[in-house]
């Protein structure tokens, strides 16, 4: 037996031993506990979710965009409840509901462009009541009840208050009874078809989102290039697999190439992290695509915030993720660029392609003797031939007049291009820039012999070298047309 104590404690065993059995009998019902008989029962406990990016749902109202970020649910009239809400100005009177005691609330981003001029607009949100499709649209809570402010010629709250600046945070709240466990919303743009729908479903003290409008998930794999500040130049491959992105980026001046991980929303936004080495964060992107992808404009900087900067890439090249390697699929070759009657080179397996004039005519075994210098080297360039890294074109009115296309098995490394300079050049290749693509250069070196012109590409990674053998004439570099031919062909080449 427990009773309580003047003190208000539970007291049992040796006191109650002694007590007579008529007392136990008459207090047996009264049994303590840890809580005081006029105690307030506890609170329900506020329950509340946080959207990491990119966000479960997202929509446009004309130039605004929205996205769902948090939802929470809870007592309407609770303290946390009511600090998620504000004031509104209405002539309406706020109340309380005695049948709808409790809300879900709608945490809103929204972001609107510089140039928008109306402060206050609407989301277009309205939950749907029952299978008729009546609708109810979002409430403010204030802490004397809800309270809806509608838009004059529509209807809707005008839930969207920006203050300065192209964004906006805020609260939509619905009233429901504490039993409710599931909720469908759909966005009413003005009377069109709703496109946008999606279910929170209270389930295990959880508030789950489900998306159920149609989805269109990004699927390419893209090379852009262009600047950080306007002048640092960098080159970036890119894949999007529905919302992930993953690639690799290489600065001109560095030469190493880093890698970029992070997600894109459904309007476009993203955020990418780039690492060097693996796992070592050395900055981060964050921006928007253009509407066709081609483009990814916003700010750098390193992974604390700081050394801020403003930077734009633009897409130069475009492989469509459908076609895995050695598949195909549609090479862009010939390009605008390509002059009249010149013939085109593709290689399926590595993806890229360029045209050359027909001076030239493939070789059908560039490791033939007159290649190679022994027969470990004629082998080693029947293997490249045979796996898409080797291929020759020739010019049979101009001996020595060649152009030799090679893939390295090992990864691109600016630095270690060295072993390939020419005689006196200590310094790895320099830049070349032709039609927004990055080349790497190497010339003549030291000494009295034809040195080749060497073109190095950053292709996923790996290293293609395009070479250009002569003719050398009167010289130790090819000649001023071969140069001529150089820049012409490097124009027209492209990944796939």
């Amino acid at each position: 037996m427990r009773f309580v104590s003047s003190r208000s404690r539970c007291t049992c065993g040796l006191i109650a031993a002694v007590l007579p059995a008529v007392l136990v009998a008459v207090l047996q019902p009264g049994r303590c506990s840890a809580q005081a008989p006029d105690a307030k029962p506890t609170e329900p406990k506020v329950l509340e979710e946080t959207f990491p990016f990119p966000p479960p749902v997202q929509w446009k109202v004309g130039n605004v965009e929205f996205s769902l970020i948090a939802v929470a649910w809870g007592p309407a009239d609770s303290a946390e409840m009511i600090a998620k809400g504000h004031q509104v100005e209405t002539r309406e009177k706020p109340e309380f509901f005695a049948d709808r005691t409790f809300a879900l609330a709608l945490r809103l981003r929204a972001r609107r462009p510089e140039t928008q001029p109306e402060i206050i607009t609407v989301s277009d949100l309205a939950r749907i009541k029952n299978v008729e499709g009546d609708r109810e649209y979002p409430w403010a809570l204030t802490p004397s009840g809800f309270v809806q402010q509608f838009p004059v010629g529509r209807p809707g709250i005008w839930d969207v208050h920006f203050q300065q600046g192209e964004l906006a945070e805020y609260w939509d709240f619905f009233p429901a009874p504490p039993d409710d466990k599931q909720f469908l919303f759909e966005v009413d743009q003005n009377g069109a078809p709703a496109t946008i729908a999606f279910r929170i479903i209270l389930s295990d003290n959880k508030l789950l989102v489900i998306n159920d409008s149609p989805s269109n998930p990004k699927q390419f794999t893209r090379e852009f290039s262009g600047t950080i500040a306007g002048d640092i130049k960098l080159k970036m491959q890119l894949t999007a697999h529905g919302s992930e992105l993953s690639g690799t980026e290489q600065y001109t001046r560095v030469g190493k190439t880093l890698a970029v991980r992070g997600a894109v929303d459904s309007l476009g936004n993203f955020r990418l992290t780039e690492f060097y080495p693996e796992n070592h964060p050395t900055g981060m992107f964050d921006g928007k695509f253009s509407p066709t992808y081609l483009e990814m404009t916003g700010y750098f900087a390193k992974p604390d915030g700081s050394k801020l900067q403003p930077f734009s890439l633009r897409e130069i090249s475009s492989i469509d993720s459908d076609y895995p390697a050695g598949a195909g699929g549609p090479a862009p070759c010939p390009t605008a660029e390509t002059p009249l009657g010149w013939k085109t080179y593709v290689n399926d397996k590595y993806r890229f392609c360029f045209s050359y004039p027909p001076i030239y005519t493939p070789v059908d075994e560039p490791w033939g003797p007159k290649y190679s210098d022994t027969p470990e080297y004629a082998d080693q360039l029947r293997k490249a031939a045979e796996e898409w890294r080797l291929s020759r074109l020739d010019d049979a009115q101009e001996a020595g007049d060649s152009v030799i296309i090679q893939i390295e098995t090992e990864p691109f490394d600016l630095q270690g291009l060295v072993k390939c300079a020419p005689t006196g050049e200590e310094r790895p290749p320099q830049p070349s820039e032709i039609l927004g693509r990055t080349f790497y250069y190497y010339g003549p070196g030291g000494g009295g012999v034809c040195y080749p012109d060497q073109f190095f590409y950053n292709l996923r990674g790996k290293t293609l070298t395009i070479s250009f053998t002569g003719p050398c004439v009167d010289d130790k570099t090819p000649s001023p047309q071969t140069k001529v031919i150089e820049q012409e062909m490097l124009a027209t080449f492209r990944t796939f």
